[in-house]
């Protein structure tokens, strides 16, 4: 692919994340896209046989780059479960703070269209699965390893979201109440790291303070509101729009 086909393809994409994140997947056209794009309506189709495949491409695009950053802030060899948790937790931060739309589109309800459902599921399940990959090394039993994951999965998401209302909040604060969840967690379910460490995989936690406070408050009003999304269980049902 030439670079300025390549461009072309990248501008669309991120036409295509505004528009959806703007006007929902129903409302948004690919007209509207390609205006947004500055291009053609027929160049979109060039690149996209339809919109269904242009909002499959988005969330391929997304995922990737959302698994990408968390990656790269991870150690080539995880030793230390607590630190490599915290730059997972920092970096999935990162990702909804410089790219809010494209998380919102992620975890949000998947458009009525059946093939787009299973799309969803599937990003879903390729999420999930990579946030157990990330820690490997957690015992003692699959379960276990499986439950954490789903939970800070779900912490991650509820923090997220409500940090998008509320972004007077610096980062470090999420990343330090997601920890504490994470501790909490771990703690609850008996799971340790595998260097050895006779305490739990996170007890030694960040101490929450004060400011933590308005906080909870706010994710306890947020938490019925929240929506499938990243670093998804694998076995959630899919909810549809009403």
């Amino acid at each position: 692919m030439s670079r300025s086909v390549s461009a072309g393809r990248e501008r669309l994409l991120a036409a295509a994340i505004d528009a959806f994140a703007e006007r929902g997947y129903d409302a948004a056209s690919i007209a509207d896209i390609a205006e947004r794009a500055g291009v053609v309506k027929s160049v979109t189709y060039h690149h996209f046989a339809s919109k269904a495949d242009l909002y499959e491409a988005v969330l391929a695009s997304e995922t990737d780059g959302l698994l990408r950053l968390v990656a790269e802030a991870l150690p080539d060899e995880i030793e230390d479960i607590r630190e490599a948790t915290r730059r997972l937790v920092d970096a999935y931060l990162g990702f909804v703070e410089s790219r809010p739309d494209a998380w919102r589109l992620m975890v949000r309800d998947a458009p009525v269209d059946p093939h787009l459902i299973a799309v969803h599921q599937r990003f879903r399940r390729r999420r999930a699965e990579a946030l157990l990959a990330f820690f490997p090394a957690i015992p003692p039993e699959e379960t276990a390893k499986n439950l954490y994951a789903d939970l800070l999965g779900l912490a991650l998401r509820i923090f997220a979201s409500w940090w998008l209302d509320n972004r007077e909040v610096p980062r470090t604060v999420l990343v330090d109440a997601t920890m504490d969840f994470a501790a909490a967690t771990a703690e609850r379910l008996g799971v340790a790291a595998s260097n050895g460490a006779e305490e739990g995989i996170l007890t030694n936690r960040s101490r929450t303070t004060s400011h933590h406070a308005p906080m909870t408050r706010g994710l306890r009003a947020d938490r019925e509101q929240e929506g499938d999304g990243a670093f998804e269980s694998k076995d959630a049902a899919p909810r549809q729009d009403p």
